[in-house]
C-alpha cells in the first residue's frame, strides 16, 4: 500500500512540473482567467447598467459595485472573507442580482465611503 502511496505521489508531483508550473501554461490560465472575469463583469453589469447611480459617470474602468445600504461588512461576516472580482460578480448573477448592489464611479463610491454612506454629490446638492 505504501509504494502505491509513494507512486501515486511521484506521479502527481511529475504531472504538476509537466502542467502548472510551465509559464505557457499559466499564460493560458491567466488569459481564461481574464476572460471569464469579463464574461462574468459583463453579464452583471448589463444588468446593473454601465452608468453610476450618483453623477452619472460612463467610463467603463472607473466603474465598481457598491453596496447600496452601506452593508457590505454583514456579507464579508457571512461569507468569512471580502467578495470582490470574479467571486463578487458570480454570486450576484447566482443570487438573481439583489437589489441591494448597485454601479458607482471609484469617486463616488470612496466619497461614500469618507462620509458614512452619502456621497459628496448628494451632499452638495442637497446643503
Amino acid at each position: 500500500m505504501a509504494l502505491n502511496k509513494n507512486k501515486t505521489k511521484e506521479y502527481q508531483k511529475e504531472y504538476y512540473k509537466k502542467y502548472y508550473t510551465n509559464a505557457e501554461r499559466k499564460a493560458f490560465v491567466n488569459e481564461n482567467n481574464k476572460k471569464r472575469q469579463k464574461i462574468l463583469k459583463d453579464m452583471v453589469f448589463n444588468f446593473y447598467g454601465w452608468i453610476c447611480n450618483c453623477c452619472g459617470e460612463t467610463g467603463r474602468s472607473f466603474l465598481v459595485i457598491d453596496h447600496v445600504n452601506n452593508d457590505g461588512y454583514k456579507d464579508l461576516a457571512k461569507a468569512g472573507y471580502k467578495r470582490t472580482g470574479n467571486v463578487l460578480y458570480r454570486y450576484i448573477i447566482d443570487n438573481n442580482f439583489p437589489d441591494k448592489y448597485q454601479v458607482l464611479c471609484w469617486n463616488c463610491n470612496s466619497s461614500k465611503h469618507l462620509n458614512n454612506g452619502t456621497c459628496e454629490h448628494k451632499i452638495l446638492n442637497n446643503g
